[in-house]
């Protein structure tokens, strides 16, 4: 499932980041490191995911990340559907750069 030998983990709760590295040893997982940002009050009532970019960059300042597994609160979720147009995979590419 996951290529990487190092798997990170983020869950962003209402009141901090925490984050979590994991890789396989010989007796089963084994945590590599850990750490825990808190969330300031203010941001949770702006109540906007985007405040939080700049804490997610900064608490993952300290990890290599290769691969991530990340849970986020439902509250703080928008789920949009969107429609492109038929186009080659590259021309997206070119569009989101």
């Amino acid at each position: 499932m996951f290529k990487s030998r190092v798997i990170t983990g983020l869950d962003t709760g209402t009141r901090s980041i925490k984050i979590v590295q994991l890789r396989k040893g010989p007796l089963g997982l084994e945590m590599v490191k850990s750490g825990v940002t808190q969330i300031p009050r203010s941001i949770v009532e702006q109540g906007g995911i985007s405040a939080l970019t700049p804490l997610l960059r900064d608490a993952l300042s300290g990890f290599r990340v290769e691969q991530l597994v990340s849970v986020v609160p439902r509250h703080l979720v928008t789920i949009r559907t969107i429609f492109l147009p038929s186009i080659k995979e590259n021309e997206i590419r070119e569009m989101l750069i």
